[in-house]
This record gives C-alpha cells, sequence and structure tokens, in this order.
C-alpha cells in the first residue's frame, strides 16, 4: 500500500469519501487542508485514526492564501515521515499549486492532479490562474478527470496530457438499502426536486420561472429548491411574486445521512445549470434511485444523462427549452419509469467501489 500526501479541502463531502476509501483500503494518509475542515453543512468531518489531518488557518488574503502558504506547504512535505510514495492534489489551481510545492520538496515523489471541474472549465478567465492550472498539469505524473468532458478540457488546455478518467462514484450498497423500502408517497402530485446550491450558476432563478409556467397547465406538479447559498432569500421572493410559493419548498441543506431517502422522495431531477457542469454527482445520485435527469448541456452530466434515454438534455438558459422538458415529463408517468429505469442501469458502471479502484489502479501505474 502507498503513503500518500493528499492535498484538497477538508470541507468537501469528495475528499472525505476519497480519505475514508484510500484509509480502509490500507493506504497511509496524511491530509493538508486550507481553512476549517467542517462540511458545507458546517458539521465536522471525523477523519479516520489512521490519516494524519493538517488544517492550515484561514486568512484574509483570499485565493491569495494558497500562495501564503507555499512555504509552509515545502516544510509538510520534507517533514512527514515515511516519506510520501504519492503527492495527490485534488483541484488543478489551488491545490494543484500546493502540489507543485509539496513536489518541490520531494522532488522524486510523482504528483497526481484530479480535476474536478471549474478549476478546468474557468481557468481561461483569469490569466494567472490559467498559468497556474496549466503548469500544474504540465507537471503532474498523472492527472486524472471525473468526466470524460473534462478529460477533453485539459487535452485542448495542454499537450501531451492525456487524463484517466475516474469518476465520483455513487455508493450502490446505499441505494439498494433506500430501494429496498418503497417509497413515502400516496399522492398523484409530480415532484420536481434542485439540489445544488442556490448560486446563480446553478439557475434557480430559471427553474422558478420554468416552474411557474409549468403550474398555470398542470396543478398537480410541486417543486423542491434544496440548498442554500447567495440566491436563497431572492427565490423565496420570486416564488411568491410568480404565485408559486404554496406549490414549493426550501428545506434547505439536505445532511447526507439522509439524501438518498430525501432524493427518492421526488420523481424528477432538474439542473438547470448556466455553464458546464465539471460532472454532476447528484445527477448520478439522483439516477441510481430512479429518477430521470433534466439537465443542460454541454458538460460532464453527459456521461449520465443521454437525452430520450435517461433524462433530457436542453440548452443552457433556455427557459422555453427547461419548460418544455418539465411538461413533457409531468405529463407522461410510462415515459418518467422508463428514462428512470435505464438511468438506474446507467449509474451501475459508476459504482463506488469501482472508482476506488480505479484510482488504485492510477496509483499502482504511477509507482511502476
Amino acid at each position: 500500500m502507498a503513503t500518500i500526501l493528499l492535498l484538497g479541502w477538508a470541507g468537501s463531502i469528495h475528499i472525505h469519501r476519497w480519505v475514508d476509501a484510500l484509509a480502509e483500503r490500507g493506504h497511509a494518509l496524511t491530509l493538508v487542508s486550507y481553512g476549517a475542515s467542517g462540511a458545507a453543512s458546517g458539521s465536522a468531518y471525523a477523519a479516520p485514526e489512521n490519516v494524519n489531518t493538517i488544517i492550515l488557518p484561514k486568512t484574509r488574503l483570499g485565493k491569495l492564501s494558497y500562495l501564503f502558504y507555499a512555504r509552509r506547504i515545502r516544510e509538510i512535505a520534507r517533514s512527514l515521515r515515511p516519506a510520501p510514495d504519492i503527492i495527490h492534489a485534488h483541484y488543478a489551481s489551488s491545490y494543484g499549486l500546493w502540489g507543485l510545492c509539496a513536489k518541490s520538496a520531494l522532488t522524486n515523489t510523482p504528483l497526481i492532479v484530479s480535476v474536478w471541474g471549474s478549476d478546468v472549465t474557468r481557468a481561461g478567465k483569469g490569466v494567472v490562474t490559467g498559468a497556474v492550472v496549466r503548469q500544474v498539469l504540465r507537471k503532474a505524473s498523472r492527472v486524472t478527470a471525473s468526466s470524460n468532458y473534462l478529460r477533453d478540457q485539459v487535452a485542448r488546455m495542454v499537450s501531451n496530457v492525456s487524463p484517466v478518467v475516474v469518476p465520483f462514484g455513487v455508493a450502490m450498497a446505499e441505494v439498494e438499502r433506500v430501494l429496498e423500502a418503497p417509497p413515502d408517497r400516496a399522492d398523484s402530485e409530480v415532484r420536481f426536486l434542485f439540489l445544488k446550491a442556490l448560486q446563480p450558476v446553478y439557475g434557480p432563478e430559471i427553474l422558478l420561472e420554468a416552474f411557474a409556467n409549468l403550474r398555470r397547465e398542470e396543478p398537480n406538479v410541486r417543486l423542491t429548491m434544496a440548498g442554500e447559498g447567495t440566491l436563497r432569500e431572492k427565490s423565496e421572493c420570486l416564488a411568491k411574486r410568480l404565485g408559486i410559493e404554496k406549490d414549493v419548498t426550501f428545506p434547505g441543506y439536505i445532511e447526507s445521512t439522509r439524501l438518498f431517502r430525501f432524493i427518492r422522495e421526488h420523481d424528477a431531477l432538474v439542473m438547470p445549470t448556466r455553464i458546464p457542469e465539471g460532472f454532476g454527482v447528484v445527477a448520478l445520485e439522483a439516477a441510481a434511485l430512479g429518477l430521470p435527469v433534466i439537465a443542460t448541456h454541454p458538460g460532464g452530466v453527459t456521461d449520465i444523462v443521454e437525452s430520450g434515454v435517461t433524462g433530457l438534455l436542453v440548452p443552457p438558459n433556455d427557459l422555453a427549452a427547461l419548460t418544455d422538458a418539465m411538461r413533457t415529463l409531468a405529463r407522461d408517468k410510462g415515459l418518467r419509469q422508463r428514462l428512470g429505469a435505464q438511468a438506474m442501469l446507467r449509474a451501475k458502471h459508476f459504482a463506488w467501489t469501482k472508482c476506488v479502484d480505479e484510482m488504485g489502479r492510477v496509483y499502482r501505474s504511477t509507482l511502476l
């Protein structure tokens, strides 16, 4: 088993899952993160006992904090005993920069960089950030991407880099436990679900407008806007202004311990994201539970959502197309069931254990 210096944000559920899975497989890990170790919900993450966790305090420098801690990262890398076999940075910009710092202290240690999404898709919007990301990708021994879309984005950014696709998988054992019990539903309502941060990039406002259009035609539809964010209050006000406040609920952040059961209470997931998704974990989770997904394209979500097969794809920022897709699913229960059944089959290819196996193969091939 490998000794790994893992660089990533300890507040991310995805980092929690990687750390837990790798530790369970017998790898020795040191996790180094910037800022608080709590999850997005505010609850603390308790890493396994055999994981050494180092949280560097927040500063007032914003994103420059990663540069501020460059020397500290080199010191940490040099001090680790036994020395790491692998440096693994999750997210190419911030933690990728730390990966370069660690590698400068451990020159013979391979650096693996995992791209997540906006670290690559938004890199071109800033000259400095773009330069950093390209340098990180060039210096990496291996690059992994969470979707085919991100793999292709990296290949376009940097020549001679061929990322391995290692997605964020879904815990199929947990899914199967939830599917054993019938959903707690006794009504004929069609429930649509939004399950992202209430931020402009994820399109909560256009979804509310589309739902208002649909609600005028279909009185039995309901919408759940799950999540927190800067648009929470504005979204609630918009729902009132559109006259749909009695048909829309805002339950806030959904804890991971009840997430799958919560998803299963609905009939379809809607992801009106305004820019390409890096992957779309929530789409995978909904698909695994038998929900068809309405999503925007292009983006990594197309690994999961095939229009007319496992869900419906619409152009971003297209209110008419989004309304039409929701109308199509609201009016056709048979279609919802057929798409949902195919979505469940597609999701099986993304079982979490398979993803961890694939990362293990990346580690082994890197160390050869």
